[in-house]
């Protein structure tokens, strides 16, 4: 995506997101004749912006996932915004449980096809319909170090989550374009789910005004220095 442009993932297998949405947004879903489980390998490529412009990202799985339809029904736009469509949120991937059976590294994928001089940020959202408390751990890794957050998927008080999201700012991919999602363990407890993704590029600042005012002043300095060393009348 360029500057101003968002990707919309829709994780889960049993039902795709219909683009354009009520809110006109175009999303990417994955795949429903996969089944249930996915496996590393399996990929989705060249995703689509919300405006529907093919971009040269793909998202590849590297580790194991189970689809699980424990998502939230029923979203809230007061609470997610243009992220709260109920095909997106209800299904979800979840960590694959015959990978973790063998103890095979699972719950991860990553993007490729990004540009390696440009920042982006990544926003996650995930729930759990459970009344206990449930933590989905996210790491992400491009150029710089791996970068950790959690998300509360569910607690004890408040349910299901359906309002939290997880947001990462100012990522730079590797020098291949690629940055790297891990989902992990919290205390021995895997409840790595993500049911939505969205990607966009990371806000470039405005110079501010005072910045503005010292380069006009700098180059009127220069300007005059230029015009004494000219020996100007």
């Amino acid at each position: 995506p360029i500057q101003g442009e968002r990707i919309l993932m829709d994780f889960g297998g049993s039902r795709s997101t219909e683009s354009p949405d009520a809110n006109g947004n175009h999303w990417n879903s994955w795949h429903t004749d996969t089944g249930t489980a996915i496996h590393a390998g399996q990929s989705l490529g060249s995703l689509v912006t919300t405006e529907a412009r093919e971009t040269s990202v793909d998202l590849i799985i590297t580790g194991e996932f189970d689809v699980s339809n424990s998502g939230l029904r029923s979203p809230s736009i007061e609470m997610l915004g243009d992220l709260a469509i109920e095909t997106a949120t209800r299904d979800q991937f979840a960590p694959g449980s015959v990978a973790s059976s063998r103890g095979i590294p699972n719950a991860s994928f990553m993007l490729t096809g990004l540009d390696p001089a440009i920042d982006y940020d990544l926003r996650f959202f995930a729930s759990s319909r459970s009344s206990r408390e449930r933590i989905a751990r996210y790491s992400v890794v491009g150029a710089g170090d791996s970068v950790t957050q959690d998300l509360l998927l569910s607690d004890t008080e408040m349910g299901q989550n359906m309002d939290r999201t997880l947001d990462f700012f100012g990522i730079q991919p590797d020098e291949f374009g690629q940055l790297f999602i891990d989902l992990q363990p919290v205390d021995g407890q895997h409840h790595g789910n993500v049911a939505i993704m969205e990607l966009s590029v990371a806000d470039v600042p405005e110079p501010s005004s005072a910045m503005l005012a010292m380069m006009g002043l700098f180059g009127l300095m220069c300007g005059r220095k230029g015009c004494r060393r000219a020996r100007c009348p």
